[in-house]
């Protein structure tokens, strides 16, 4: 009974020993939660948790978590994790760079407007409704913007004191965003976009990631450089290069793909005279809806309108005067959105129509207008369509809407009217298409 007795205690220190093994064996998630310091001649524990962590006291937890016998005895040479929450630091400053439409900010129970320039702090939340946009810009010159029907956390601003590396760490809870993300040189200094399902890290690159909340599902899609996509569920991790994309499954699973190409848009540098702005893309099979955005500016970085459809003809309402930047990326079968081109265009709505005057036997009312602020001029132009090369006539500075013509002899005309709306920061004039005007006999 007594061997029976001490092999029983054996079996179980045994068993106690693998536990503690296995305790002290971190998970890959854990493993990214630790700093790995090398211990050096001369350190204590109780020292160290002086300088470096934010309570001296936790140098108790390093103790445990490291299984160190003795809090004064260090190994020099041997490795110390320390959890990255107990360090040190100060808060990397970032701000709201650009915004428009519905954006809601809330920082523990408090509710802020969105204005350019505000400090943008760990715990804030960023939500845009339908015509909503932002984007946060931090002091290293890495960016990220928020699209539409979007939720953006802030996880984590910080520089440590131990370290010197920079941790930036965001939270996609719905929707998507983009981030373009200065090159980070060195090792201790972490840059995450995160999911509920999937975590990417990266050390400068340009990237994408989205969340489905019904499908439960996150695409991450890289632009330019590189960036490992980390599975929440299984562990597993894969490195993504640009041009290539991974969606990452309810279950976990990890699939790359190739991102589509830039879809063909139809004439998109052609100025908007239209009611509303519209862009027709030319369509391909693989390609299972479509995503165009307008920017004021060519880095994106100031979005005012984006519309997601299954149709290759995409329409904008109320879009102001003015030059703006287009690009358009097709969604895959998978949900990954490819990559895009970046085209500039003009907007200015212009519309010009053409009647009989009443009570005037051969006379012609030709009308136009044109929207916007500022003192606009016209130019009025009349040819003969079967001489298109030399101007009937030419009137120039114009300030009115209308002009009437009379005595048109019997002919095919073609006629058209300029728009210059001075004041607006571009002066350089628009041209309404060609308008047709039949003068039977």
């Amino acid at each position: 009974m007594k061997i029976e007795g001490r092999m029983i205690q054996t079996i179980a220190r045994v068993w106690a020993a693998w536990l503690m093994l296995l305790l002290a064996i971190p998970s890959p998630a854990a493993a990214q939660e630790n700093y790995a310091y090398i211990i050096k001649p001369g350190d204590t524990l109780i020292g160290f948790g002086s300088r470096y962590l934010n309570d001296p006291k936790d140098y108790v937890r390093l103790k445990d978590l490291n299984r160190l016998p003795d809090a004064n005895l260090l190994r020099p040479g041997k490795t110390l994790l320390i959890p990255y929450g107990l360090l040190k630091f100060t808060p990397i400053s970032a701000q709201i760079v650009a915004h428009s439409g519905e954006v809601a900010i809330r920082s523990a129970a408090q509710r802020m407007a969105p204005s350019v320039g505000l400090a943008v702090r760990e715990g804030m939340t960023f939500e845009t409704g339908r015509t909503g946009f932002v984007t946060l810009a931090l002091t290293n010159g890495s960016r990220v913007s928020v699209p539409s029907l979007s939720q953006l956390r802030v996880l984590r601003l910080r520089r440590y004191l131990l370290t010197g590396g920079d941790e930036i760490d965001f939270s996609v809870d719905k929707g998507r965003a983009e981030t373009a993300v200065s090159p980070i040189k060195d090792k201790a200094s972490r840059f995450r976009l995160r999911t509920p399902s999937a975590v990417s890290a990266v050390r400068g690159t340009q990237f994408r990631v989205g969340f489905d909340e019904t499908a439960k599902a996150s695409v991450s899609e890289v632009i330019e450089g590189s960036v490992g996509v980390g599975s929440q569920a299984t562990g597993k991790e894969l490195a993504i290069p640009g041009g290539f994309g991974v969606a990452v499954s309810r279950s976990g699973d990890l699939n790359k793909e190739k991102l589509l190409p830039a879809p063909a848009l139809v004439d998109p540098g052609t100025t908007q005279q239209g009611p509303d702005v519209r862009f027709t893309i030319t369509p391909s099979p693989a390609e299972k809806s479509y995503h165009v955005q307008i920017s004021k500016d060519a880095g994106f970085v100031d979005i005012v309108a984006s519309e997601r459809s299954t149709s290759p003809t995409i329409s904008f309402a109320e879009l102001p005067n003015g030059r703006y930047f287009v690009r358009a990326m097709a969604v895959a079968e998978s949900g990954l959105e490819g990559l895009s081109e970046t085209t500039s265009f003009r907007r200015q709505q212009a519309s010009a129509s053409a009647e009989r005057v009443p009570g005037m036997a051969d006379g012609f009312r030709f009308a136009w207008m044109a929207q916007g602020q500022g003192k606009t001029l016209y130019r009025f132009q009349l040819f003969d369509a079967a001489s298109p090369s030399i101007a009937l006539i030419d009137e120039a500075a114009l300030e009115q809407s209308s002009l009437i013509l009379g005595g048109l002899k019997p002919a095919v005309y073609k006629w058209r009217v300029s728009v210059k709306q001075l004041g607006s920061g571009d002066n350089e004039p628009v041209w309404t298409p060609f308008q047709k005007l039949t003068v039977a006999e």
